[in-house]
């Protein structure tokens, strides 16, 4: 997704011409606002999130037990759900490092790069096929591989964008 939203801002950066425009703003410092119940606050970002929570009256959701976190976890990195053994393993597994492990488990599976792939697809209008009406053999196989080849190897984004606009003028492609 990381990947995505940086192409999506190349793509604007006409638009982002105007030297007021907020992405010229160089970034300050901001000091981490009072809550009132610190103890759900894990890092940073939720001290920002619980303080807009508290001004609004709203009590954060308890968190997801571990067989609900590793189905969520497993259905956004991958778009699939997560085998009974994946997620008996991560409800057995009480270390500190549980979840960090099946993140890392999650990111070496071939479907990551599968489902990290659909939203570039999406953005290409990528499609096997000609259309409803009009199906033919469309050989651009090569290029799906490819596209889910790159994000399961964590290639660099401005070499993913390189290759694919001039891919056939890149030296050693």
């Amino acid at each position: 997704m990381f990947r995505l939203s940086c192409y999506l801002i190349l793509l604007s950066l006409p638009v982002l011409a105007e030297a007021e425009h907020w992405a010229f703003i160089p970034p300050k410092s901001s000091v981490l606002p009072k809550v009132r119940d610190s103890s759900w606050v894990r890092n940073e970002i939720d001290q920002f999130i619980l303080a807009k929570l508290e001004t609004e009256g709203i009590v954060p959701s308890k968190e997801a037990d571990r067989s609900a976190l590793v189905r969520r976890l497993s259905l956004d990195l991958t778009g699939l759900p997560p085998s009974t053994n994946l997620v008996l393993n991560f409800i057995r597994d009480d270390s500190p490092k549980a979840y960090a492990r099946l993140v890392e488990r999650l990111l070496a599976s071939p479907h990551f790069g599968e489902r990290q792939a659909q939203d570039w697809f999406d953005l290409a209008r990528f499609a096997d096929t000609s259309g409803y009406a009009a199906d033919r053999t469309r050989n651009v196989w090569p290029y799906r591989d490819w596209v889910i080849g790159a994000f399961n190897s964590n290639m660099p984004f401005n070499r993913f964008s390189i290759d694919q606009l001039a891919g056939d003028m890149v030296p050693n492609s």
